[in-house]
């Protein structure tokens, strides 16, 4: 068995959720916070047989998009003036680690 734990953005996470569903693939989502632009994720936890772990990276590929948004730091940025102007910064697509798991029980 695996654990596949993705993060992928909150623009995009409906869409993968949705199709993991209609695949009979269960998950759980937990709403999360990106550390240098502070915009919503959400990660998955995802315990499959090691025979659908691709096709539970097609779903998340299908559906998670990179993207640009143009990051304004605040004042209390640390050394702001290193970002004086707004900043060009590519976010979304998906980050997924794939964990062994050794045992698994359902209580």
């Amino acid at each position: 068995m695996k654990m596949v734990i993705a993060i992928v953005q909150d623009q995009d996470a409906n869409e993968v959720t949705r199709s993991l569903r209609r695949h009979g693939i269960p998950h759980t989502s937990l709403r999360t916070r990106g550390g240098f632009l502070q915009r919503g994720s959400v990660m998955l936890w995802i315990g499959v047989d090691e025979a659908k772990v691709d096709s539970v990276l097609e779903i998340i590929d299908r559906h998670c998009k990179e993207r640009e948004v143009v990051h304004k730091p605040d004042f209390g940025a640390l050394h702001a003036d290193i970002y004086a102007s707004p900043v060009t910064v590519p976010v979304g697509g998906a980050v997924i680690f794939i964990l062994n798991v050794e045992e698994f029980r359902k209580l």
